[in-house]
């Protein structure tokens, strides 16, 4: 049996600038420690090697401080074999950088800087390595003519979309049907940040640390285990991640409680390593809004980052409202006034939104009075 981890995407150097500078250096450090925890999984999974599908590192020109921390991980642990190929992001043209880590990487490291295989126990990999940032070629088509021995797994490794995933981030260059075009017992696939299926014997793995909120999944990588030539991938996630990055989206109707809603709904145990993107839309009344809006004040330090976004959300104002602000007098005067520009049609939506908010404003301070 041979028994792998599949991991890509780790793009260590990482830079993290719409962040405050204590939250991006903890990014920073996950990224960095990723490495660790993937030769964890390894370790437990009683791997022979590791397949690195690309981008290792985010740029072709990291930090010397990036290159020397990784290669302090790879080369620790000589009983565990890393294969690493070149993505987007790191591609093989970038020639200073591959050159620094082969000088400094021990035995236990292979860059895979060529189409040709590579024996590894019962294995034999067929890697395809970026050349350069943009291709339009399928850089695996050489791996449906290369023979290999007959009681090896066959595995091909390669960074790229093998469809199009409808957000820029792929563009369809991988044939889907590689990996029975080329005989594979698995094909490991870099550049989607998302885990995802594509074949029984075709995987991405998926980013071990997520970096975005596009897949709103934990940090994973992919313990293979194939049982011989022409046997059955058994693939088994391993959550590696050690921030979570969450999205949510409450659509608030008439009636209902916002913030008991949220308040339900908020993920528990690891706010710390959370960063939370919370869009709140559809229709509440004054007093709803506001609650939810203090609720966000409330649990915010608990989180590692929030981003609370409730344009979306319109306000419904009645008479009730003006009253909890005052019975009389001036500042019943300013709430009347602007309760009419909020709700005049006549009016163009950004005066009534002004209109509005300042009305949520007036309504919040006389609360707290």
């Amino acid at each position: 049996m041979t028994r792998f981890i599949h991991t890509s995407d780790i793009h260590l150097g990482r830079r993290f600038g719409r962040y405050p500078e204590a939250l991006r250096n903890r990014l920073t450090e996950a990224r960095q420690t990723a490495l660790s925890r993937i030769a964890d999984a390894a370790r437990a999974h009683q791997a022979e090697f590791i397949l690195v599908a690309g981008d290792l590192f985010d740029t072709a020109t990291p930090s010397p401080r990036t290159i020397a921390h990784a290669l302090e991980v790879l080369n620790e642990d000589q009983a565990l074999t890393w294969v690493i190929i070149p993505g987007n992001h790191d591609p093989l043209s970038s020639d200073e950088l591959w050159s620094r880590v082969r000088t400094s990487a021990g035995p236990n490291i292979h860059i895979a800087s060529e189409p040709a295989p590579l024996n590894i126990g019962s294995a034999t990999i067929l890697p395809a390595p970026l050349l350069s940032k943009n291709t339009a070629l399928d850089l695996t088509a050489w791996m449906d003519m290369c023979d290999t021995p007959a009681d090896h797994t066959r595995i091909g490794l390669a960074h790229g979309a093998i469809v199009d995933f409808g957000d820029g981030e792929g563009q369809g260059i991988i044939d889907p049907a590689r990996a029975t075009s080329a005989r594979l017992d698995y094909l490991a696939l870099g550049d989607w940040h998302g885990q995802r299926q594509v074949n029984p014997r075709t995987w991405y793995s998926g980013t071990p640390e997520p970096d975005r909120f596009r897949h709103d999944a934990p940090g994973q990588v992919l313990a293979v285990a194939v049982d011989g030539p022409g046997a059955q991938a058994q693939v088994t996630p391993i959550e590696t991640g050690a921030f979570l990055w969450r999205d949510m989206a409450i659509d608030v109707v008439p009636g209902m409680a916002p913030a008991v809603t949220l308040r339900t709904r908020l993920p528990e145990g690891t706010r710390r390593q959370t960063l939370l993107r919370l869009a709140v839309t559809g229709r509440s009344d004054l007093a709803g809004k506001l609650a939810l809006s203090d609720i966000v004040r409330e649990v915010t330090p608990e989180f590692a980052w929030v981003d609370f976004d409730d344009m979306g959300l319109a306000v419904e104002y009645d008479a009730a409202d003006l009253d909890g602000i005052d019975l009389a007098g001036a500042l019943r005067e300013a709430a009347s006034e602007l309760l009419a520009e909020a709700s005049d049609t006549t009016l163009s939506e950004a005066d009534r939104k002004v209109a509005g908010a300042a009305l949520t404003r007036l309504y919040s301070l006389a609360g707290s009075l």
